[in-house]
């Protein structure tokens, strides 16, 4: 190494180094011989603290300083302005140029901002550069270590945009789509699937379209700091339906398709169609949004290191700060009831038109009935799962039109979506003189029972039940 020319005026005063050295450790003259060869640039060195002119010790002085002519990709420095770790380029600075004033990234423990980068550096989630052996060259710039590669803002976040759009507009599709009293049902309906519907329907893409082309409009190396404003405003929307359970959205579409296609007429390819596009862009968003972002999420929100998935459940107060929700704001799973079974039953008298004009129908009334076996089962305590088809059946009394095909008209009424077809249905044919002799009232009746157990060991039974009869309830 003694034969390499060194600069006079390039020499760095006694300790200058020291930080650096600290933080990467002491880099051999050989190894900063072939490391100047591989990037370019020349050796610079610390004078001896003994004698400013003498040469340099053998070990922890030489330091590779990079030159105007450096290679591509990474910031240049003049041979006598990099003074220690913490210089070089300002282009990386929420300060530099084309930057207005940023919002910082949170102060994090350097053990969790190696394990963070780690991941960000993997082949997996492709969000930093990796250099190998050279990592620590990043630490010579200003913001280096937070530096992003170009082409993840460029052609990645561009690509979630895409699949996000798509997704809401073939959501927006199936409501499209759906029959009017479908429509009803989702316009008010409480169950998760139509809240899911509402939810999505209402995404705005705007805040994260400007979030992006503001990134474009910034000078590059990127920085992570740049992307907050994206990174926030995509968890935004997504965690709005993340804690409902990522592997429970695709059973939500295939309940409303299931749902949907039940209509008569309804356009069972193009609803399929449609339900697999939806599945297919929800997968992309799980898996290659929520969860390759997550790193980045995680640098701007917390304070610690959390593995995927585990950290949006540790987290959860940290992230909905972030982005500026509540846990009300939402779609979150149905919570457990108590031990103990609620059980509504509607006894016989409560006659009603069908819900859907049948064709060959000149007027019919159908009853909902509690089933005896159902009732028994709650109040003996024992808090049965029951379903729709266990709790009731239903019975219709119908009067067919002269020629009409009774035969169709009793299978479209037992196969009829959303109100006939999940009970055990059975159809009676007779006259109008009939209906309007034995059906033409309007009283009502049913049982709401409660059941339920309490002690320490769940060792007491207790049942409360309502009953209601009316003469008349038009």
């Amino acid at each position: 190494m003694d034969d390499i020319k060194r600069p006079k005026e390039a020499d760095w005063a006694p300790g200058t180094l020291d930080r650096t050295r600290r933080a990467i450790g002491d880099i051999d003259p050989l190894e900063a011989e072939v490391m100047s060869k591989k990037l370019g640039g020349e050796i610079m060195y610390e004078k001896s603290p003994s004698n400013s002119t003498a040469k340099p010790s053998t070990k922890g002085t030489g330091r590779i300083v990079r030159s105007s002519g450096s290679s591509a990709g990474t910031s240049s420095g003049s041979a006598g302005s990099s003074s220690s770790g913490d210089s070089g380029s300002s282009s990386g600075s929420s300060a530099g140029k084309g930057r207005k004033k940023q919002e910082e990234l949170i102060n994090i423990n350097p053990k969790f901002s190696q394990q963070i980068d780690k991941i960000m550096m993997s082949d997996e989630y492709g969000i930093k550069p990796n250099y190998g052996l050279f990592n620590f060259i990043k630490y010579f710039q200003q913001n280096g270590h937070e530096q992003i590669i170009p082409e993840f803002c460029t052609v990645t976040l561009k690509h979630h945009i895409e699949n996000l759009q798509g997704f809401i507009t073939v959501i927006k599709t199936l409501i499209q789509m759906a029959p009017a009293t479908y429509k009803a049902k989702i316009a008010g309906g409480n169950e998760i699937k139509f809240k899911f519907l509402r939810m999505v329907a209402g995404w705005n893409m705007q805040t994260i379209k400007l979030s992006h082309i503001e990134l474009m409009d910034l000078p590059q190396p990127y920085v992570v700091q740049d992307l907050i404003p994206y990174v926030r405003a995509v968890y935004k929307v997504l965690i709005q339906v993340y804690y409902y359970g990522e592997s429970k959205i695709p059973k939500i579409i295939k309940e409303i398709y299931t749902d949907e296609i039940a209509y008569p007429d309804a356009p069972q390819d193009k609803l399929s169609s449609m339900a697999k596009e939806a599945i297919t862009q929800w997968l992309y968003i799980q898996n290659e949004i929520i969860k390759k972002l997550y790193p980045l999420l995680m640098r701007m929100c917390s304070d610690t290191y959390e593995e995927y998935p585990d950290f949006f459940k540790t987290k959860v107060a940290d992230i909905l700060k972030f982005v500026g929700l509540h846990k009300y704001d939402l779609l979150l799973p149905e919570k457990d009831k108590p031990a103990g079974t609620d059980a509504k039953a509607e006894a016989k008298e409560k006659p009603a038109v069908p819900k859907r004009p049948v064709k060959g129908v000149k007027d019919g009334k159908q009853y909902t009935i509690p089933v005896d076996a159902a009732l028994e089962a709650v109040r003996s305590g024992s808090n049965p799962e029951l379903t729709t088809r266990q709790k009731h059946t239903r019975e219709c009394f119908v009067v067919a039109k002269e020629g009409a095909d009774k035969a169709k008209i009793e299978s479209e009424i037992k196969n009829m979506p959303n109100y006939f077809a999940d009970y055990d249905t059975t159809v009676h044919f007779i006259s109008e003189e009939e209906l309007k002799r034995d059906h033409s009232g309007l009283p009502h009746g049913g049982f709401v029972i409660r059941s339920g157990k309490t002690g320490e060991n769940k060792e007491t039974s207790h049942v409360i039940e309502y009953s209601l009869k009316l003469g008349s309830n038009p």
